[in-house]
């Protein structure tokens, strides 16, 4: 492959294919050393009235009036090849020369194949897709790796979707997100208890994604070193799992063989598209929360912001689980008997954290 410019694209290909590569147990008699080779390809003539060079040499050379080396190069060793030969067959007259200017020719065809794909594609592609809990709900800022014949990174807008496009078609990629930042996000008490519950076979987990939520640890197992881990997260003892990545993604068209343990078979964290022949939108993964077996993680509203004012504030629509931070950020200080109202939009629970300028939080629940 070669490069003309900066853009970070192949701009084409070519090989150099040598006279010696192609002689195989030739014998040479009566000639004097040193014995080379050259390579001649046949191309069309110029003139559509005119003659090959091979009918050229047939005519002229092989009936004896002229010699070889009046038509053909002797110190032509070899042939370059580009991406515009791709697919073509191209007839190469062979020639061995002795010291003396005498040679002898045979015709061979060069099939040019591009087996690296080095040259550019037929046409162009896509690849899509959506990174989401298992409830739903989708996930932003993960950072979306593709590799194979192009890599690049992509990340999930706030619908959780991500896309590739101009790729190569007929090409090999490989899709693989990654997110690994607050690790106590979406983590709470209730999570402890629900995974102590499971370990105990009191109410188990009920879905492989929660399972693979609950292995903190990630040794394919729930144990009470998960809890541990976990309550020192929630403690502010640990910042960050140091056996685990905060968030775990698995191929949203993966079947579980054993949905009770989904450590039974490897599961996809990655997904491939081999010959990718035309845009595709299967890119999804389902998106875990490592400790969060309530599915709280990814539905934090953030009320702060500059300008607002918070007093009479009404939330409307509020689903199940959601986490409410309200900052006490100048200039809008909120006081203790500030109105805020909430408006549920079916019966859930809604977690209020209200912290002042010296990060001290306080947290209550509202039903």
């Amino acid at each position: 492959p070669y490069k003309v410019n900066e853009d970070g694209r192949i701009d084409g290909g070519k090989t150099a294919v040598w006279a010696e590569d192609l002689i195989r147990d030739i014998q040479v008699r009566d000639c004097s050393e040193p014995i080379r080779y050259s390579l001649h390809p046949v191309r069309a003539p110029s003139d559509p009235g005119g003659m090959s060079l091979l009918d050229s040499i047939e005519t002229l050379v092989v009936r004896g009036t002229q010699k070889l080396s009046a038509l053909l190069d002797p110190t032509q060793e070899s042939l370059v090849l580009t991406c515009d030969d791709k697919g073509s067959t191209i007839p190469t007259i062979i020639v061995v020369w002795d010291a003396a200017g005498n040679g002898g020719f045979c015709v061979s065809y060069l099939e040019v194949q591009d087996n690296s794909l080095i040259c550019g594609p037929g046409g162009e592609a896509s690849i899509a897709g959506l990174i989401a809990t298992e409830s739903r709900r989708p996930l932003e800022n993960v950072v979306i790796s593709l590799s194979g014949a192009k890599h690049r990174e992509e990340v999930t807008d706030f619908a959780g979707i991500f896309r590739f496009s101009g790729l190569y078609a007929g090409r090999d990629y490989t899709l693989q997100p990654v997110l690994d930042e607050e690790a106590v996000k979406g983590v709470t008490t209730l999570d402890l208890i629900n995974i102590g519950k499971h370990i105990l076979n009191i109410r188990l987990l009920d879905s492989p994604y929660k399972m693979i939520a609950a292995d903190v640890d990630n040794n394919r197992s729930i144990t009470s070193l998960d809890l541990i881990h976990l309550r020192r997260l929630i403690l502010g003892i640990d910042r960050s799992l140091t056996q685990n990545t905060s968030w775990r993604f698995v191929d949203a068209a993966y079947q579980f063989p054993d949905p009770a343990n989904p450590w039974v078979a490897d599961f996809p964290e990655i997904i491939h598209f081999n010959n990718l022949e035309e845009s595709r939108s299967e890119g999804d993964f389902i998106a875990i929360k490592i400790g969060d077996v309530t599915l709280d993680a990814g539905s934090k509203v953030n009320l702060a912001g500059a300008g607002q004012n918070l007093a009479g504030y009404s939330g409307k629509g509020l689903r199940e689980n959601t986490h409410i931070i309200l900052d006490q950020n100048q200039p809008n200080p909120f006081f203790w008997d500030t109105n805020i109202g909430f408006e549920l939009a079916e019966p859930s629970v809604v977690i209020l954290s209200i912290r002042d300028p010296a990060c001290v939080r306080r947290s209550d629940l509202f039903h």
